[in-house]
């Protein structure tokens, strides 16, 4: 595959109403969202979730939402936060995130979880260390959302 500049025809491939389909020696995943509308979630729960979590996004009073395992998850990180322009800070402290990024559109995983039960980098008095493993999404409007699974 290469890069070509400038405006081209193109056409939408569709084998038995299948419209996801891999492209090229890279097998690069395409999908043509004519017809079909939007790229299929895998389930009912994250297409829900999704639809949730951007509300979110836009100041809706939602701070936590539930899916069933850190796949789905990283779903709704491809699906919804990356064509949004957030950044992931993992890794990275509070501290540094904010220097680097400020703290709007970014996300990190609090999913790393010690003995005890407790998530790693969170002191014991701090009231999310027991909160369970999830994804942490500043929102550009300044809310977080937490995402569990």
């Amino acid at each position: 595959m290469q890069w070509v500049d400038g405006t081209h025809q193109v056409f939408n491939l569709e084998v038995a109403g299948n419209h996801t389909y891999l492209v090229g020696v890279d097998a690069v995943l395409s999908h043509n969202v004519d017809g079909c509308g939007v790229v299929p979630w895998t389930s009912k729960t994250v297409g829900r979730v999704a639809k949730q979590l951007d509300q979110a996004l836009k100041g809706s009073p939602i701070n936590s939402l539930y899916v069933k395992s850190r796949a789905e998850a990283e779903e709704l990180v491809l699906g919804v936060l990356h064509g949004k322009g957030y950044r992931n800070t993992s890794g990275e402290s509070g501290f540094s995130a904010k220097q680097f990024f400020g703290k709007e559109s970014t996300y990190h995983w609090d999913d790393v979880v010690e003995t005890g039960g407790q998530l790693a980098g969170h002191a014991a008095d701090n009231p999310h260390a027991a909160m369970g493993a999830h994804l942490q999404v500043h929102s550009a409007t300044g809310d977080i959302v937490r995402i569990f699974f």
